[in-house]
């Protein structure tokens, strides 16, 4: 159960252990980018069967079998969602991936089986098959014969284990059917046998694209509900591009109850695509992002380095508008050459991936009169998106003659050349900083080196995943950046985006806390760190295939980790300036850090602290410098009574955050910050 700050002991002549000692000196303005977020866009289910509205999986039949679909372990009859696995399952599952991806070939794509038209089901006396003789477009070949005798029998789709149908809801539904025999059919969403909604379409001879809308009624839902589309008459009929698409869907494409964590949030940018995303197996794998833009049904589709095929319906467009819609930047990332397991393309034949990075800047910010700026007007968008960040490159590894940076820097040279203000963050490489903050920059582009000169980069990408101790320990990581990380040239080395962290293992409270202990410790290095972003950001629960997410879904539910109000309420209180900060005493099982800013439009100094420890810490907090401090302060929380509590879909919000206010009539104040809890406290100081 969640605790609130009736743990927190307030007393003015109580001495503490530790403390805070707050000063009125400005050391770095804070950057808006800190609290940010990171969406690999296709990683468990995240965004088809997720975010991205639509809810027939498979619904071009362009999947032949490859990737997860063919588990039969995640179906339940194909038609309910099967029981979710265990955080201990998932571990396993993950570790034995890892073990098994150390060659790659396990994320490599398969090959299409003709005959695998699954998840789709026949019922009754019905026959289908896969057909490549004629389709709506030869983007998409293959298309679903489907033989009845017209007494009923048809084809089902169970949707991403199960489809939510509430009562008195509407959908847009589609389809591209024809038939030389049949003349009609019936489209239908169904709880089990019971349908609760249907709609009855023409067939004509010729392909032809049938569309209309339908309301579920008032008396039958479920979350494990089902397809069903049966002809009126004996024959074949031909399908394709079959759609349902709930109405409420915000600009009709994205998942509200997802969509809204994201704007609740309102994070700095939000990273896309990848991640792993977008580097693939292969340049077939790869994130190729001229084929994820247009008309939806006419995207050819690609299969994810994580194990399932995707119809790029979230694509380059739909993650532009996402960001729009919430108002955030986005910070989009763009192929370098080099694919998971492989070697970079030669240097001689990757102009064009500097060209695909100049084309994007071109969609997403050009005018209608440029090429790719008229693309994006024909899709919707005629005004820009004004792009601002692009990061070249994720986790690059190859840093010699023929590997990051010579590509690093031909595509960074061309970005700047035509765009010179745009902001480029170079990649880093998994775990660049070890779990003892030894950092590894050898010949880094930024840094030089191997026959390199330093080139320029904005800003340079970290990631550190570790354990929750290990994770708690790095929040000095960046107090001796400068000392740590050498440019060949002598000049200092550039900011930091930590743009992927986590302290992976279990979805507990202790985990997040460990993660504010190391956010606070960036924040700290204001100066030096001016960004971060948790990873992963989305996993249907069903599809998994990383264990430790921000924000965990079902057909209907939705739950975030204890990490996620941790970020809210850092991110929610954040400054303008950090204050000189000291911090003393420590408690022995406890590991606490502590920062303070101020937000000059509130007239407010922002303390943040958190306690990743199994003993409270009485500390002293004394403001020094400032003329006077108001005695009433607000103070927001987020805690627990057990280090291993955590969130789930029956009780999504068992750790959250709480705010309350706090009156002292003496200074300095003195409190107990409570185990295993991250507090912020703002305090008001005169103008």
């Amino acid at each position: 159960m969640r605790v609130g700050l009736t743990l927190m002991s307030v007393a003015s002549t109580v001495m503490g252990i530790s403390r805070i000692d707050v000063h009125n000196t400005e050391v770095s303005k804070i950057s808006k980018l800190q609290y940010s977020m990171f969406f690999e866009t296709e990683i468990n289910f995240g965004s088809e069967g997720g975010m991205y509205g639509e809810l027939v999986w498979n619904r071009d039949f362009e999947l032949l079998g490859r990737g997860t679909v063919t588990s039969e372990s995640k179906y339940n009859n194909h038609n309910a969602p099967a029981k979710a696995k265990s955080e201990v399952e998932l571990l396993q599952d993950f570790k034995l991936s890892m073990k098994d991806m150390s060659n790659q070939q396990i994320r490599d794509p398969p090959p299409p089986v003709s005959d695998n038209f699954k998840p789709w089901t026949t019922t009754g006396n019905a026959t289908a098959a896969i057909s490549s003789v004629s389709a709506p477009y030869l983007t998409n070949p293959h298309v679903l014969a489907v033989n009845t005798t017209g007494n009923g029998d048809g084809v089902s789709n169970p949707g991403y284990w199960g489809m939510n149908l509430p009562t008195a809801t509407p959908f847009d539904v589609s389809l591209f059917v024809k038939s030389d025999n049949v003349t009609s059919l019936t489209l239908q969403l169904r709880c089990g046998t019971k349908v609760t909604a249907s709609h009855t379409f023409d067939v004509n001879t010729t392909w032809t694209l049938q569309e209309s809308y339908i309301t579920t009624n008032n008396h039958t839902s479920c979350s494990d509900g089902n397809l069903f589309i049966y002809p009126h008459q004996e024959g074949v009929i031909y399908l394709d591009h079959v759609s349902v698409f709930p109405k409420d869907s915000i600009n009709n494409i994205f998942r509200p109850d997802l969509l809204k964590y994201l704007s609740d949030f309102k994070p700095g940018f939000i990273r896309l695509p990848g991640g792993n995303y977008l580097e693939g197996t292969s340049l077939d794998s790869r994130w190729a992002w001229k084929n994820t833009i247009g008309d939806r049904r006419k995207r050819s589709g690609h299969f994810s380095p994580w194990g399932y095929w995707v119809t790029d319906g979230m694509g380059l467009h739909e993650l532009l508008v996402m960001c729009e819609t919430i108002g955030t930047e986005p910070l989009v990332s763009i192929y370098t050459g080099y694919s998971m397991g492989k070697k970079y393309v030669p240097l001689n034949e990757s102009w064009q991936f500097a060209q695909d990075a100049l084309d994007l800047i071109e969609y997403a910010n050009g005018n209608t009169s440029t090429y790719w700026g008229a693309k994006r007007a024909a899709n919707g968008h005629p005004s820009p998106f004004n792009v601002k960040y692009l990061e070249i490159g994720n986790e690059e590894r190859d840093m010699s003659s023929t590997g990051f940076p010579p590509h690093y820097k031909m595509i960074s040279e061309a970005v700047w050349q035509q765009y010179p203000n745009m902001f480029v963050v170079a990649s880093g490489s998994m775990n660049a900083v070890g779990a003892r903050g030894h950092r590894s920059t050898s010949c880094f582009p930024c840094v030089g080196g191997c026959g390199f000169e330093p080139q320029r980069c904005d800003s340079w990408d970290e990631h550190t995943y570790d354990s929750p101790k290990t994770m708690a320990d790095l929040h000095t990581l960046y107090d001796d950046y400068n000392n740590t990380c050498k440019r060949t040239d002598g000049k200092p080395c550039p900011p930091v985006f930590v743009l992927e962290y986590a302290a992976r293992s279990d979805p507990f409270l202790q985990n997040a806390v460990a993660e504010a202990v190391f956010l606070i410790g960036a924040e700290k290095n204001a100066a030096i760190v001016q960004g971060t972003s948790f990873a992963p950001l989305f996993c249907n629960v069903h599809g998994t295939q990383w264990p430790y997410n921000l924000i965990s879904f079902n057909s209907s539910s939705s739950f975030a980790l204890p990490s996620y109000y941790v970020q809210k309420i850092l991110k929610d209180n954040l400054g303008d300036y950090l204050l000189k900060t000291t911090t003393s005493g420590q408690v022995s099982g406890s590991t606490w850090n502590a920062t303070a800013s101020i937000l000059k439009s509130t007239n407010e100094v922002i303390v943040k602290m958190a306690n990743f420890g199994e003993k409270e810490v009485q500390l002293v907090i004394e403001f020094n410098g400032f003329s006077n401090v108001k005695p009433r302060k607000m103070a927001s929380i987020v805690t627990s009574e057990n280090a291993t509590d955590k969130n789930t879909l029956d009780n999504p919000t068992y750790v959250t955050n709480s705010t309350t206010t706090i009156d002292v009539s003496h200074l300095p104040l003195n409190f107990t910050l409570p185990a295993m809890s991250v507090v912020v406290l703002r305090a008001g100081i005169e103008s």
